[in-house]
């Protein structure tokens, strides 16, 4: 299970506070401030899974069935409402501090108190995908074997 929670999180919340810091840097408050609101219920379904909350992160159209307070007490769903409105209502950006520290509560929550690693960084699975296509160009031309399976290249 925690695999899945791990993956959860670096493929939606690491990105989706990605696009929040993006989109004030480019003066997009309005699509920060409903980006943040995307992080918070995604954390906060994040968190239900450890009280019988929802595994499995919807696809397209089933997330009109997917309930990410499942599990959550009354309490934890009223203070992440009443944190998405007051970022909602807020007039400045100093939101961004309290999103990103929630952001980082989750983490240890769910049991990752020295963090995660960021796909999208240097030394994360951006870095892998540099190396490997470098590796495939230079052995390509030195007539070396691919690194990867014939199969996953190919179109279907």
């Amino acid at each position: 299970m925690k695999s899945i929670v791990s993956m959860r999180f670096l493929n939606s919340i690491q990105h989706s506070i990605e696009d929040v810091i993006g989109a004030l840097k480019a003066n997009q408050i309005l699509t920060a401030k409903h980006q943040a609101k995307n992080v918070i219920i995604g954390c906060a379904a994040l968190r239900s899974i450890k009280s019988g909350g929802e595994i499995f992160e919807p696809e397209e159209f089933e997330h009109l069935f997917f309930n990410p307070f499942i599990g959550l007490s009354q309490f934890e769903k009223e203070e992440v409402m009443r944190f998405i409105n007051k970022i909602m209502s807020s007039k400045d950006n100093t939101w961004i501090d309290s999103l990103i520290k929630f952001v980082k509560q989750t983490e240890d929550t769910l049991g990752f108190s020295d963090g995660l690693p960021d796909l999208r960084s240097p030394i994360g699975f951006q870095a892998i995908i540099r190396i490997v296509k470098d590796w495939e160009r230079i052995g390509k031309e030195l007539g070396l074997p691919s690194l990867l399976p014939r199969a996953w290249s190919e179109k279907y």
